[in-house]
C-alpha cells in the first residue's frame, strides 16, 4: 500500500459559549451603556477583562472547528514525497452513507445555545476567525485516492438567529482519519453574540411560536 497526504485549507472558528452570571451579565451592559464600545461585538478580547474569563475557554462549551463551506474550502492530496497529486473541493466528496449506510450520527456535536427561563438566561457565543491551513492527515491506499473515496459529517450549533455548521470528522472509504498536523492559518477577526432571555420571547413572538413559559409566568 502506497502512503499519501491530505492537507486542508479553508476557514477555521475558535467557538466559546459562556453561561453568564447575573453579576457578569451586569457587567457587560455596563460597559455597552459606558459609550467605549460601539457594540457588544467590537469588544473583542476586552471581554476577558470585563467578565473574568479566558476568552478561549467557555464554561459551556469550547471547540475549535473547520466552518462547513463547500466553495471555500480547498483539499490538496500528495505523495509521500510531498509531490501533489490533485486537489478538490467539498463538493467533490460522497456523503458518509455512501461508504457507510449504517453511520450513527448519535455522537455528532448539535448544540442549541439559547437563553432558558430559571436556568442560564444570559449566554454570549464568542468566535475567532482564521484562515489558511486546517489539518494534514495521512492514509495509506494501493489505489491513487479519488475526491469521492472522502467524506464528511457536519456538527451545528444553533443560536436564535444564527447558525454555524462545521467540519466535525473527516473519513476516507468511510473510515474516520485522525488529525496528524494542524497547520498554520491567521487570524480575521473576532465576534460576540450576546443572547437574553427577552431575545428568545420576543423570536417567539415574531415566529408565531407559543411562549411555554406564559403561563409558568402569571
Amino acid at each position: 500500500m502506497k502512503k499519501y497526504i491530505v492537507r486542508f485549507y479553508g476557514w477555521e472558528e475558535e467557538m466559546q459559549g459562556y453561561n453568564l452570571s447575573q453579576e457578569q451579565t451586569d457587567k457587560l451592559e455596563e460597559a455597552v451603556s459606558s459609550g467605549k464600545y460601539e457594540s457588544i461585538d467590537s469588544m473583542g478580547m476586552d471581554i476577558e477583562e470585563i467578565l473574568g474569563v479566558d476568552f478561549f475557554e467557555g464554561d459551556a462549551f469550547s471547540m475549535s472547528r473547520a466552518n462547513y463551506l463547500p466553495d471555500n474550502t480547498y483539499i490538496f492530496v500528495y505523495d509521500e514525497n510531498e509531490n501533489e497529486l490533485f486537489s478538490f473541493d467539498l463538493n467533490d466528496m460522497s456523503d458518509i452513507e455512501d461508504h457507510n449506510e449504517e453511520y450513527d450520527y448519535e455522537d455528532v456535536t448539535q448544540i442549541e445555545f439559547v437563553p432558558e427561563k430559571g436556568g442560564v438566561e444570559n449566554v454570549l457565543f464568542a468566535s475567532s476567525s482564521n484562515k489558511g491551513g486546517l489539518y494534514e492527515f495521512h492514509i495509506e491506499s494501493d489505489e491513487v485516492p479519488k475526491p469521492e473515496d472522502f467524506s464528511i459529517v457536519t456538527g451545528m450549533i444553533e443560536m436564535i438567529d444564527l447558525y454555524y455548521e462545521f467540519i466535525e470528522n473527516v473519513y476516507f472509504k468511510g473510515e474516520k482519519l485522525e488529525i496528524e498536523e494542524w497547520l498554520d492559518n491567521r487570524g480575521k477577526g473576532i465576534y460576540l453574540h450576546y443572547t437574553k432571555l427577552q431575545d428568545l420571547y420576543n423570536y417567539w413572538e415574531e415566529n408565531g411560536i407559543k411562549n411555554p413559559y406564559e403561563n409558568k409566568e402569571k
